[in-house]
C-alpha cells in the first residue's frame, strides 16, 4: 500500500506572532497619531481662540477710540452752534438797540453829537 501523505495545515508560530505583531504595531501607530492629532487640534483651537480674543480686544479698543472721537466732534460742533447762537443773539440785541436809537433820533427825543456841539 502506498503511503498516504498527510498535509499539515498548522500555521507556524512565527507566522501567527508576526501577524499579531503587525496588527498591534498598526493599532499603536494609529492611537499615537490620533493622540497627537487631537493634541495639535487642541493647540490650534487654543491658538485660534487667543487670536480671536486679541482681534476682539483691538476692535473694542478702536471702537472705543472712535466713540470718543465722535463724542469730541459732537461737543465741538455743539460749542460752535452755541457760539453762533450767542453771536446771533448779540447781533439781534445790537440791531434792536440801533433801531430804538434811530427811532428816538427821528422823534427828536435825543440829540446827535453835532446838535449838541452846535448848541454850545
Amino acid at each position: 500500500m502506498e503511503q498516504q501523505k498527510i498535509i499539515d495545515y498548522t500555521i507556524p508560530l512565527w507566522a501567527i506572532l508576526t501577524f499579531i505583531g503587525t496588527w498591534v504595531i498598526t493599532a499603536i501607530t494609529v492611537l499615537v497619531r490620533l493622540y497627537y492629532s487631537d493634541k495639535q487640534k487642541t493647540k490650534d483651537m487654543t491658538s485660534l481662540s487667543n487670536k480671536i480674543e486679541q482681534v476682539k480686544k483691538e476692535f473694542t479698543k478702536e471702537l472705543t477710540e472712535h466713540k470718543q472721537e465722535s463724542k469730541e466732534k459732537i461737543e465741538n460742533v455743539n460749542k460752535d452752534v452755541d457760539e453762533i447762537r450767542n453771536f446771533q443773539k448779540n447781533m439781534n440785541d445790537t440791531l434792536i438797540t440801533i433801531k430804538t436809537h434811530t427811532e428816538l433820533l427821528i422823534l427828536g427825543k435825543i440829540k446827535t453829537k453835532d446838535e449838541q456841539t452846535n448848541k454850545k
